[in-house]
């Protein structure tokens, strides 16, 4: 969702392991609607959604997908699920802001 291509490059030799669908990769990069990937739950559609919020700048949150997410995740849920969010985008900005380019972990 941050369009990070080292991270895109690190993380995609995992995802077929992982049982991540292209159909999902592309609902990921935003080439699909996430609401309409049938494959995830509806937890993961909120959590996708919520982290798509977060990552924009600036950071906006429709009133009914923060009351969404309070009604279906337990705080620490809540509290793992931003915090990785945050850790994902922190790491997405110091790769690119250095410039680190893909280094070909899909190649390997």
């Amino acid at each position: 969702m941050a369009s990070c291509p080292f991270c895109i490059d690190m993380n995609s030799s995992e995802y077929s392991s992982l049982g991540i669908t292209p159909i999902e990769i592309e609902a990921l990069q935003g080439l699909r609607d996430i609401e309409k990937t049938d494959s995830f739950n509806s937890g993961e559609r909120l959590a996708l959604l919520y982290a798509r919020a977060l990552t924009r700048t600036p950071i906006t949150i429709d009133p009914g997908l923060l009351q969404d997410v309070l009604k279906t995740f337990s705080e620490r849920e809540i509290v793992v699920i931003v915090s990785t969010i945050a850790q994902v985008n922190f790491w997405t900005r110091l790769i690119q802001g250095i410039g680190v380019p893909p280094v070909g972990f899909n190649m390997r």
